[in-house]
């Protein structure tokens, strides 16, 4: 098992236009965890076209470490309808994106709702 540590994740602003989400997890060789991520996006990021609302993520894989798997959900807002997602989600249920993706290279996402 690892060792615990007592500080939550911390998102960094150092590189504009851009959101990073950091942590530390000691773990012993060999050991894997799942870390969870709350994120709420600020005022301006999702943007309008022709009456749509659009989201744009880029998902960025850090160099030189091995595929992994990603689970993603992104949730619409209340009452909204999802016109396009790319790449499409696994699941859409009651409002949410449920991704089941591998982190090979960085992903470019697009989600278009009204």
């Amino acid at each position: 098992r690892g060792v615990g540590w007592d500080s939550a994740g911390v998102t960094l602003d150092d590189t504009p236009a851009l959101a990073e989400i950091g942590n530390f997890m000691l773990l012993p060789h060999g050991e894997e965890v799942t870390a969870y991520f709350h994120y709420e996006l600020p005022v301006g990021i999702v943007t309008n076209e022709a009456d749509d609302n659009v989201y744009r993520l880029v998902i960025h894989k850090q160099p030189g470490r091995r595929p992994e798997p990603l689970h993603l959900t992104i949730s619409l807002p209340a009452g909204a309808s999802l016109l396009e997602a790319v790449p499409a989600p696994a699941q859409v249920v009651a409002g949410q994106l449920v991704y089941e993706l591998t982190l090979e290279t960085n992903i470019e996402m697009l989600v278009r709702y009204r």
